[in-house]
């Protein structure tokens, strides 16, 4: 699997179809839910042009699991050429300032997902 590093490729992933960026401020009450999610891993990663990014892995109940597949079928879909045969519900915050160990300005992501598929895929080489 490639890794893009892109910065318009976590812009696009954020904004999604619709080309608007929205926060709970802007949204009806029914289109969002705040959750309290539990830290899970944290992913450091650079951008092109050498920013640092954190990838906070986080989960909680409130999110479904999908459904249920082996690692072997799980290792099939992320080979195949269409891996939108398989779909992780998850939820995407946008993108916020951190700073790092060292107290320099970063980038941090929050992506939760639920706890059981977390724990299964946990150690996975997949």
């Amino acid at each position: 699997m490639h890794r893009q590093t892109d910065e318009s490729f976590y812009q696009q992933l954020l904004v999604g179809k619709s080309g608007r960026r929205d926060s709970p401020s802007t949204l009806a009450a029914a289109e969002y839910l705040t959750l309290a999610p539990t830290p899970a891993y944290c992913l450091k990663s650079k951008t092109e042009s050498g920013e640092k990014v954190f990838i906070n892995i986080c989960t909680s109940h409130q999110l479904p699991a999908p459904r249920d597949i082996t690692a072997e079928e799980l290792a099939e879909v992320v080979s195949s050429e269409d891996a939108t045969r398989f779909r992780i519900p998850l939820s995407i915050g946008p993108p916020h300032a951190e700073m790092d160990k060292s107290g320099k300005g970063c980038t941090a992501y929050d992506i939760i997902i639920n706890p059981a598929f977390y724990q299964k895929t946990e150690g996975s080489s997949t």
